[in-house]
């Protein structure tokens, strides 16, 4: 769900997987034989006149997710944002002002609210960030992604081995240019992720951020 009003919800068309993208979840009938998820566009604003301040502006996180974790097993578990969280609250980052990681309960309202009445906070977040973290949730993408490359930070990617990241317009966004994706199972991997990114160097995420900047006009449904 977008909660766009001028979208409303952007998913039009999708063949379903009972957990969301994993690969164990293939049913072999019907339309699930044709093993395809249609990926909708979320609706996001590009402004070409930001591009010199988004790539040049200072930023002081270097990490972060805002978002809900969901623990409601068998099918409904956010597995890679509970290990997210998880890892967090470690010695070496519960006091680093660098990550912010935000975990909120996943019940309907409290999702809501935070999609429809926080935009200009998520997009102040996201502007103030090197890297942003995205993570499945209901479903294996969501609008996250969009916001995030339009406000110029770095997609990092977190995805259990047994699934697969579904990317948009891949024939036509040069993710690999600019987007970095890690596969997580344990805390300790993710423990490692963060460490990584708390490491890169400033060139590295200057690069980075300008080829996210370039793609964000392909990824924008108003420009």
């Amino acid at each position: 769900d977008s909660y766009s009003p001028l979208l409303g919800n952007a998913i039009l068309l999708a063949v379903s997987f009972w957990s969301q993208g994993r690969r164990a979840a293939l049913l072999d009938a019907g339309l699930y034989a044709l093993g395809r998820v249609v990926v909708v566009p979320y609706f996001a604003t590009w402004d070409c006149s930001r591009a010199s301040d988004l790539l040049e502006a200072p930023r002081d996180i270097t990490v972060s997710f805002v978002g809900s974790a969901k623990n409601r097993p068998p099918y409904f578990v956010f597995r890679e944002r509970l290990l997210v969280a998880a890892a967090s609250r470690r010695d070496e980052f519960v006091n680093d002002s660098r990550v912010l990681i935000d975990m909120f309960p996943a019940d309907d309202e409290a999702r809501h609210s935070f999609a429809r009445d926080y935009e200009e906070l998520r997009a102040s977040l996201y502007a103030r960030s090197h890297f942003c973290l995205v993570m499945p949730g209901d479903g294996n993408t969501a609008g996250r992604l969009f916001d995030v490359i339009v406000s110029g930070c770095i997609p990092v990617f977190l995805f259990h081995p047994d699934s697969y990241p579904v990317i948009p317009f891949p024939r036509h966004v040069p993710w690999p240019a600019f987007s970095i994706i890690e596969a997580v199972e344990t805390e300790d991997n993710v423990v490692a992720v963060l460490s990584r990114l708390l490491m890169a160097t400033s060139e590295m995420t200057h690069r980075l951020r300008q080829a996210t900047i370039e793609a964000a006009p392909l990824i924008a449904l108003a420009l």
